[in-house]
């Protein structure tokens, strides 16, 4: 994106979006044999805690990272293909408990709490991998269904021997699908990024930090050092004020959205580097096509000798 950018212009003149395909495997226990059901679903489920925008945008969280540099570019999210994943690792290993988790109603909540996290990034649609009926077997538990009869209006069991058909042991509804039905039946808040207004937001929670970071605050600033964070954005037009706290010699800060309105402010020399004041605010228009989404900051470094501890960000849009 970023050579496109600077061969060709911005990439979304020529894109849509960017599309990933995240998946939630076993986590811990993906190597082991033996396992019970019980570790199926709790592997399962600390994977998927991974994915969930609770986790934020740092080196920890790529699908946070993916949203923060998206939406930089203006441009969408789609999945073009997600879902368990019982096969990386060991996919020969303890079939029968993987069975026993794709049956349980358990199965039910885990893939709930998966696509609600991925839908409160604001993302676009995720195509589950995969829609029809799959067995599980040594590569994967992928479907829906693990029989086509298995979700067919009419009751069929008594059509088929109790003690003998697959068909007959098989939960009704599938929990995959029952899964799929609540989120159909829902409505999703965003929940990632930073609300507005927000202050004092520290400036090391920048996108693709490290974890820990090493320091309290930004400094011994390069020149064209940057950092992105995401904002979200809950009105189809907003205006909002974003002032940066900075100490050390005077130097010159810039801020951006989304790859637009680059604005630069001269900083103040407050006398030492640990000694914080208010840099001028930037003013920033917001029109968004998409409500609610993510909008992109990026402050940059133009001229150093400064370091920056936090930013505050408001919206300025009632008291015009």
């Amino acid at each position: 994106l970023d050579y496109l950018n600077k061969v060709y212009g911005p990439p979304s003149t020529f894109l849509h979006g960017i599309a990933i395909a995240p998946y939630f495997d076993l986590s811990q226990y993906k190597t082991w044999s033996n396992l019970t059901t019980d570790q199926v679903i709790d592997g399962l489920n600390s994977s998927i805690q991974t994915y969930l925008p609770e986790q934020g945008w740092s080196q920890l969280a790529p699908i946070g990272v993916h949203t923060v540099y998206a939406a930089w570019y203006g441009l969408a999210v789609h999945g073009y293909e997600g879902g368990p994943d019982t096969a990386a690792g060991c996919g020969s290993c303890s079939l029968q408990a993987k069975t026993n988790a794709t049956r349980d109603p358990r199965m039910t909540d885990l893939c709930v709490s998966f696509l609600n996290g991925w839908y409160r990034y604001g993302f676009q649609p995720l195509n589950w991998f995969v829609a029809g009926a799959t067995q599980v077997t040594s590569t994967g538990s992928w479907g829906l269904l693990e029989d086509m009869r298995q979700e067919i209006l009419m009751d069929t069991t008594t059509m088929f021997n109790l003690s003998s058909s697959p068909v007959t042991q098989l939960p009704r509804p599938s929990p995959k699908l029952q899964a799929i039905d609540q989120i159909r039946q829902s409505s999703i808040p965003l929940t990632f990024g930073i609300p507005i207004p927000s202050y004092n937001v520290n400036a090391t929670n920048f996108m693709n930090h490290k974890v820990p970071y090493a320091d309290p605050y930004l400094r011994n600033l390069g020149p064209n050092s940057t950092f992105y964070y995401p904002l979200q954005i809950v009105q189809s037009s907003m205006q909002i004020k974003i002032t940066a706290y900075v100490a050390g010699n005077s130097g010159i800060l810039e801020a951006s959205i989304n790859n637009a309105n680059f604005i630069q402010v001269q900083t103040p020399s407050t006398g030492n580097m640990t000694l914080f004041q208010p840099a001028p605010s930037f003013q920033f228009n917001i029109n968004p096509t998409i409500i609610p989404s993510i909008v992109t900051l990026r402050l940059r470094n133009i001229r150093n000798g400064y370091n920056i501890l936090s930013f505050d960000v408001v919206s300025t849009t009632n008291s015009i």
